[in-house]
């Protein structure tokens, strides 16, 4: 029996799949499509922060609004993606967290997925971002 884990989804992936222009789309399309089927994680969590940086990202890159508030209902109304809200004790532990790392290319958004995933044991992010190799987590693709 295969055990079912926790997946964290960054900004990247969510951006990916509603970008056919994404250099991306490709790849982020069929590992949803394997998640969807699949059935391997228990939970698909993201954050609050996530949601925000995705719909910028996506209305910036695209030039679309419509993409945009797609995106955004999509994950909003999904019924398996988890949201974690940032709290006060989050934010001070990201902020912490990003002053420290000043070598390494970390958003402030990035530490607060660090904090959440550390608080809440997810070990995999679904990310194109290396720099979270760095926290041992293990990243998809």
């Amino acid at each position: 029996m295969v055990r079912k884990i926790k997946l964290f989804i960054d900004t990247g992936a969510f951006v990916a799949l509603h970008n056919a222009d994404d250099k991306n789309h490709s790849i982020t399309k069929k590992i949803f499509e394997d998640i969807a089927n699949q059935r391997t994680y228990s939970k698909l969590i993201t954050s609050d922060y996530i949601i925000d940086e995705a719909i910028t990202t996506c209305r910036v890159r695209t030039k679309r609004h419509d993409l945009s508030v797609e995106l955004g209902e999509a994950i909003l109304k999904s019924e398996s993606i988890l949201i974690l809200k940032i709290n006060d004790q989050i934010f001070i532990a990201a902020w912490n967290l990003y002053k420290k790392y000043k070598d390494l290319d970390l958003s402030f958004t990035d530490c607060t997925n660090v904090i959440l995933m550390r608080l809440y044991e997810i070990t995999q992010i679904f990310s194109f971002d290396a720099q979270f190799d760095t926290f041992k987590f293990l990243r998809i693709p």
